[in-house]
């Protein structure tokens, strides 16, 4: 049985295995943001190889193993080396960072990005919605091979292109051939909406060429935003890979207003850490700039621009910890500050019952926030926490606990003692299994356990008939667990990124659910009752196997937004007209050949996505939506 590995030099006495796992686990969560369906099988040889498993061959290097499961996975094995070799040309700071929280740093030259995307030794292309490996003049799966002479001439073109750039979607998202996939991230990033700008802002600042006009995007975002402190690590990763960015930046600076300056002044203090050939003046004048703003009398957000980026995070931390004490707040927002320790002034905020403390890098929390006994709402998710205290468990009033994106593989016992518990986020871990102390938990109305891939539902969540949203996405299942028929109460549901291919009967009975997720799974077809979910609003079947459409479904007249995207639809029906109150329409990459006249009632209509079908007319009376 043969094994691949994807290796990296490093320096250290730490816990190899404790790194190796911590860093395995953000790259899983960091491919799975661009990967989509077609790589399914790839993601499922999960299931039968643990990368961290493997022996490493000796002390100064960390392995990620690969076995080919006896010559009946190379192509996933292949897959995942490749993947990883990309992954960290693209961030290696990232996992440079989660390396040094066990005891290692990394000692070996960074991948060049560009040179991977380019020029990579392995290629893969996605045909017929699989992704294969490219080899020589030869297509292959993990145990079939793809004949090229039953490739369509189209398919051919796309196998040529693939043998000297590979075309997996990690790469094709990276490098974008499609000037219009830059510009729908760039609409995003200035939408103003702080999800869609931080995801869009994730995409930008890693794509091969680094330009100008994404850098100045980046900063005038944050214009007149109060989040823009959410933009604060992407500008400062991708300002040193701009050319010219110093310039670009002082020029830049006289017209941005406080929010976009200290975004700007965050950049120009990365450069001013990074580039070495920056000149004497241009260093001085960056630090007569900082002066100038440090002393002024007038603008108190210019001031706090600069302690923010100038990289005094903790002081900011303190400064708002003031604030709430003056104020005597009852909330207090420390998320994005990038700190390592909490001030010593937090335990005053006695009368606190909101702590967000969301994306920073503590790795422990301080005994004396025990203090705060009035806390209700805890936010503890993208953390480096080698361990949660058992005090937590004691906070008497808390109501919402979020541990999601810190790579636990179990949850802590105390949480059981937590009775009062409406909202429990354990999103993005390593979990396999909830302790039975759960179970203890009679309060829960919102559940969120996606982004766990091996872990075990217990049939006592069905027991819990208060819960009312439930994201259960990226959870490995097969099928929908019997007990979810309890939950009629349920009116957001999350089941993405499964590997579903039915729903049973019973799920047109949940009759409150509002919004539902069932993208990326292998649905082949939906129940004829699935019409009678009358009050969705926003439902989501892209990425399944689906060839036609309940006429049920007609009777979902209140659905605002519908994705069908990447499934096997050749015939829209008519019926779709009845939607009317619908906003949003994606039906792309299908099999429709034309769209029924009825689409033209759809009058509240504000985006319809097309691409991908083989529509060659559109129906008369368009032209009004």
């Amino acid at each position: 049985m043969g094994a691949s590995a994807y290796s990296v030099q490093v320096t250290g006495d730490g816990d190899m295995n404790a790194a190796r796992a911590a860093i395995w686990n953000s790259a899983h969560h960091f491919i799975r943001r661009y990967v989509g369906a077609s790589a399914a099988e790839v993601f499922e040889y999960l299931d039968n190889n643990d990368p961290c498993a493997g022996t490493d061959k000796d002390g100064d290097r960390l392995y990620w193993w690969f076995r080919d499961l006896g010559g009946a996975a190379g192509r996933s094995a292949c897959a995942w080396v490749h993947w990883l070799s990309v992954m960290f040309a693209s961030d290696w700071d990232t996992f440079n960072f989660l390396a040094r929280q066990h005891g290692y740093r990394f000692s070996g030259e960074r991948p060049i990005l560009a040179d991977l995307l380019t020029d990579s030794p392995d290629r893969f292309v996605v045909l017929r919605g699989e992704m294969w490996h490219v080899d020589g003049d030869a297509l292959y799966g993990d145990d079939r091979e793809l004949r090229l002479d039953d490739l369509s001439f189209e398919e051919r073109d796309r196998f040529r292109e693939a043998q000297t750039l590979c075309r997996c979607d990690l790469c094709a998202r990276l490098r974008p051939d499609d000037p219009a996939d830059v510009d729908t991230l760039l609409r995003a990033l200035g939408s103003g909406l702080l999800e869609e700008m931080t995801d869009a802002a994730w995409y930008l600042i890693r794509l091969r060429h680094a330009g100008p006009e994404i850098l100045t995007a980046l900063i005038k975002a944050g214009s007149a935003n109060a989040g823009s402190l959410l933009l604060s690590d992407a500008i400062r990763q991708y300002a040193p890979r701009v050319a010219d960015a110093w310039p670009l930046l002082r020029s830049l600076l006289p017209d941005l207003d406080d929010a976009a300056y200290a975004l700007a002044l965050f950049a120009l203090d990365a450069l001013n850490d990074t580039c070495a050939d920056l000149g004497e003046d241009d260093r001085a004048w960056f630090a007569r700039e900082l002066r100038a703003v440090r002393d002024s009398s007038g603008d108190a957000t210019r001031q706090a621009a600069v302690r923010i980026h100038g990289g005094e995070m903790a002081t900011e931390a303190e400064a708002r910890i003031e604030q709430a004490l003056r104020t005597r707040a009852n909330s207090l927002d420390l998320s994005d500050l990038g700190l390592t320790r909490l001030p010593y002034s937090i335990s005053d905020l006695t009368g606190l019952t909101v702590l967000n403390l969301k994306r920073n890098r503590l790795a422990g929390l301080p005994e004396r926030l025990r203090a705060l006994a009035e806390l209700k709402v805890l936010v503890l998710t993208e953390n480096c926490f080698t361990e949660l205290p058992d005090w937590l468990g004691e906070l008497p009033r808390l109501t919402e606990l979020h541990l999601a994106g810190l790579g636990l593989d179990a949850v802590p016992d105390w949480v059981a003692n937590l009775g009062r518990l409406t909202v429990l986020n354990l999103i993005d871990n390593d979990l396999t299994t909830l302790p039975d102390g759960l179970a203890n938990l009679t309060e829960l109305t919102e559940v969120g356990l996606g982004g766990n891939p091996s872990i075990a539902l217990p049939d006592w969540l069905g027991d819990r008939t208060g819960i009312t949203h439930l994201y259960l996405h990226e959870c490995g299942l097969s099928a929908v667990p019997d007990w979810l028929a309890n939950l009629t109460k349920l009116s957001v549901l999350s089941l993405h990124r499964n590997r579903l291919t039915v729903l049973p009967d019973w799920f047109a009975g949940l009759s409150e659910l509002t919004d539902v997720g069932l993208g990326n799974n292998r649905l082949i077809a939906l129940p004829e009752r699935f019409g009678d979910l009358n009050r969705l609003t926003r439902l989501f079947l892209h990425g399944n196997e689906l060839t036609a459409l309940p006429d049920s479904m007609a009777g979902l007249t209140e659905l605002v937004e519908l994705t069908l995207d990447r499934n096997r639809l050749a015939v829209l029906p008519d019926w779709i007209g009845r939607l009317t109150a619908l906003t949003r329409l994606q039906i792309r990459d299908n099999e429709l050949t034309a769209l029924p006249d009825s689409v033209v009632e759809l009058v509240n209509l504000r985006t319809l996505r097309l691409d991908g079908n083989k529509i060659t007319t559109l129906p008369a009376g368009m032209a009004v939506l």
